[in-house]
């Protein structure tokens, strides 16, 4: 009956197309917003590529980029800010002073939570030039609804309205014009990405769209990849014209954002350097464990390996391995502080290899 019971969640494990699938609520992005929260964007100014993955459960791997340019935003009082007469609706502020190239600007940012992400607007003062640029949204811009989960999608057209300030000696000059924004979006794959550093996080991967049409009736459409995370971490990719939506494209940039996040990669792989000579997933020792257990596998020549934890249902828990290793015998170390008490499966897949074993944490 225990051998049964084992095949069957096994072979559930094949069955499923759970893969860490998030639900990034309004609570998640009222924690990422709240007062005195500070995070640091970067930017990677010389990647011309980026592997954006594919639809559905996928992976990512960012870990290669590097910043050439950051600037820390931090969340402000609507009430304490430069702009709050144009923005008194609005339910958060977030500040930052950023140095690009020799000029010195201060952006304000406003949104709110609701049943939506919502952009109200920005504000940006660049001292040196006497200018500030505000820029409005009727209705305010759906950045995303909430929750936030795999196939969600939106559409909405809404009002932006650009004021420019110029200070001259001559004067004070106002220029005012209203563009029309579509904007739409699909949440269109799930999974795992790991940011520079090593941070590896689960994600939502949100396609927007966005259209412009300037009040002398030109329009320019962008496409941005949205990597979002429940605490903040966020990568942003934007793509030149015409590229697919899977795999390697070009890019016009890319930037990413720290957060609070704890790593979901609780392992240190390590290599024995002897050359295995047959595919193997060994059971982990000890087992039960409490909270830390050792897995080992060994691999007979260079694959893509891809090491996951599964709960009873097939449901994944944790992306222990999603990268090329060498031929070796490998061994990490596994920690289950984060789960609760039960029974795990973890598989090991390298080309159409693949070996599940179970294992038991007891708390």
């Amino acid at each position: 009956m225990k051998k049964a019971y084992t095949l069957f969640c096994l072979f559930t494990l094949y069955l499923t197309t759970a893969n860490s699938q998030i639900s990034i609520s309004a609570s998640d992005v009222s924690l990422v917003l709240a007062l005195g929260r500070s995070y640091t964007t970067y930017w990677d100014e010389n990647t011309q590529t980026i592997d954006i993955g594919t639809t559905g459960a996928s992976s990512w791997d960012f870990s290669n980029l590097v910043s050439t340019h950051t600037f820390v935003t931090t969340s402000k009082t609507v009430g304490s800010s430069a702009y709050v007469s144009d923005f008194s609706g609005a339910g958060f502020a977030s500040n930052s002073e950023n140095t690009y190239m020799g000029t010195t600007s201060n952006t304000w940012v406003y949104n709110s939570v609701t049943s939506s992400y919502l952009l109200n607007g920005t504000g940006t003062n660049v001292a040196s030039a006497g200018t500030t640029t505000k820029i409005k949204y009727n209705p305010a811009q759906v950045l995303y609804n909430l929750p936030l989960t795999f196939n969600s999608t939106n559409s909405q057209q809404t009002q932006q309205e650009v004021i420019s300030v110029v200070k001259t000696q001559f004067g004070e000059f106002t220029t005012t014009l209203t563009n029309t924004v579509n904007r739409s979006y699909i949440v269109d794959a799930y999974g795992q990405m790991k940011l520079p550093g090593g941070k590896l996080l689960s994600c939502l991967r949100l396609k927007e769209t966005t259209s412009i049409t300037t009040q002398q009736g030109s329009t320019t459409t962008t496409v941005n990849y949205q990597f979002l995370t429940r605490t903040g971490e966020t990568v942003t990719v934007s793509v030149k014209e015409n590229q697919s939506n899977t795999g390697v494209v070009q890019i016009e940039q890319v930037t990413w954002s720290s957060g609070d996040g704890t790593s979901e990669n609780p392992t240190s792989i390590q290599s024995s350097g002897t050359i295995p000579s047959e595919f193997a997933l060994l059971q982990n020792y000890p087992n039960p464990f409490n909270p830390t257990t050792k897995i080992s596998f060994s691999i007979p020549s260079s694959q893509f390996i891809s090491l996951k934890v599964y709960d009873v249902t097939g449901r994944e828990i944790l992306s222990l391995i999603n990268q090329e290793l060498n031929a070796g015998l490998y061994s990490l170390d596994f920690n289950g502080s984060g789960l609760s008490s039960g029974i795990y499966f973890y598989r090991l897949n390298a080309g159409p290899l693949s070996q599940s074993r179970k294992m038991i944490l007891i708390k």
